[in-house]
């Protein structure tokens, strides 16, 4: 561990003595990984009732070198993580207007990961940092405005430094800016146009969530002109990010040839990735592959797997189609009581839920899924009504009480 002007309590050493049991206590502790610890645990063994200044020579001077070393040692550069003598290298610097090293010593502070000497300390150097114009910075500002506690709550302090942030680069702030606009969110009016022109940044730089946001809107031509290639080419970017979303939208672009040669396999291929990374609605069209024959062949223990995966879920159409099936005891050991539940909560959820998409999809697809709800909403209704007599009273009552914890097991 390398200190500096460090004030050292030493007994019954002359000076000369005390510097060399110091020099002896630092070689020791450099020879050892966690310096820190054993550099304290040396001076310890000395006696102390006499105060001395002890001035370590070595160590980087300049700031950038500064900021490195103390940027290495929190982040195991070199195989090793020492933060409080990461916090005392990124101080040096923070204290001689190094943006970075200000930023980072506030994270410190702010994930727990070193203590601050004064209670506002983390909010000051993300502010220094920030009035550097940092990106990374301005972000995390808005951030604390947005939430309160370290700063006082203050939306338009947040809004500021966030289109700040997303002007001077900072992919998440760009992504969040489009959110802002599409969603018509902090007072801000409703502009899609806008929102596309901040998801394209945030895209063009690598965010899945925007380039997910960006396809979409290609796909609806909302804010942006339809064209189901570019939605399927920001779709692809974000899906073989691992967007769970983009996967499932883009296996429905192959199942239905919108801006891809159409391809069924290809179509379950990137169902199945969303699936087993467990998005309810994949696992619904999974389960509609296997029962359809998508895949290479009919397969109906594997369309109740995915449909039961589903239906856990609290996904509407697994829950409709789950309950018919345990009603006619098609391809399931046949069970009123539980059949019955399945097809009240999906009821509800139908009715209750919002057309997906609303805020980000043109006004036929918006119309298409509004007819898409109303269709199953009747079919439930009328599965309801069918199959209410096939059930004594007492079974009623017990799919009533089942229904009530499937309904809050789905609203998890």
């Amino acid at each position: 561990m390398s200190i500096s002007f460090r004030i050292i309590v030493v007994s019954g050493l002359d000076r000369l003595n005390m510097g060399v049991a110091l020099m002896l206590a630092l070689t020791s502790c450099r020879q050892e990984q966690n310096r820190s610890e054993k550099f304290m645990r040396a001076v310890s063994t000395l006696q102390s009732n006499e105060v001395a200044t002890f001035v370590q020579s070595t160590g980087p001077t300049n700031v950038d070198e500064q900021y490195k070393r103390g940027h290495d040692l929190i982040n195991a550069e070199h195989g090793y993580r020492d933060f409080p003598e990461g916090a005392l290298w990124l101080r040096k610097a923070a204290q001689q207007g190094h943006a970075r090293a200000q930023y980072e010593l506030a994270m410190l502070f702010i994930n727990g990961h070193a203590k601050p000497d004064y209670e506002d300390e983390a909010a000051k150097w993300v502010r220094k940092a920030a009035d550097q114009e940092l990106p990374d910075a301005e972000f995390v500002l808005a951030l604390l405005y947005n939430k309160g506690g370290l700063l006082p709550k203050d939306s338009n302090e947040a809004k500021q430094w966030l289109m700040r942030a997303a002007e001077h680069g900072q992919i998440d702030a760009q992504h969040a800016a489009g959110n802002i606009f599409a969603q018509g969110l902090d007072g801000v009016a409703t502009n899609y146009v806008e929102a596309a022109r901040w998801y394209t940044r945030a895209s063009e730089n690598g965010n899945a969530r925007s380039q997910l946001e960006l396809g979409s809107m290609y796909a609806g031509g909302v804010g942006v002109p339809k064209d189901p290639w570019k939605a399927a080419e920001w779709l692809r970017k974000s899906a073989e990010q691992g967007n769970v979303l983009a996967q499932f939208n883009l296996g429905g672009m192959y199942q239905r040839g919108e801006g891809v040669l159409q391809s069924t396999n290809l179509a379950v291929s990137w169902y199945r990735k969303a699936a087993e990374r467990g998005l309810a609605h994949a696992q619904y069209a999974m389960a509609v592959a296997y029962a359809f024959g998508w895949v290479e062949q009919k397969d109906d223990v594997q369309a109740v797997r995915w449909l039961r995966k589903a239906s856990d879920q609290g996904e509407p159409q697994a829950q409709l189609t789950m309950g018919l099936r345990l009603m006619e005891g098609d391809g399931v050991s046949k069970d009123l009581t539980e059949g019955y539940a399945l097809l009240q909560v999906a009821s509800q959820r139908i009715r209750k839920e919002p057309s997906k998409g609303a805020q980000s999809v043109s006004p036929d697809l918006a119309g298409e899924f509004r007819a898409r709800k109303h269709q199953l909403a009747r079919l439930a209704s009328e599965a309801l009504d069918e199959y209410k007599s096939m059930l004594t009273p007492e079974q009623l009552v017990a799919a009533e009480q089942r229904a009530t914890v499937l309904a809050a097991k789905s609203a998890q």
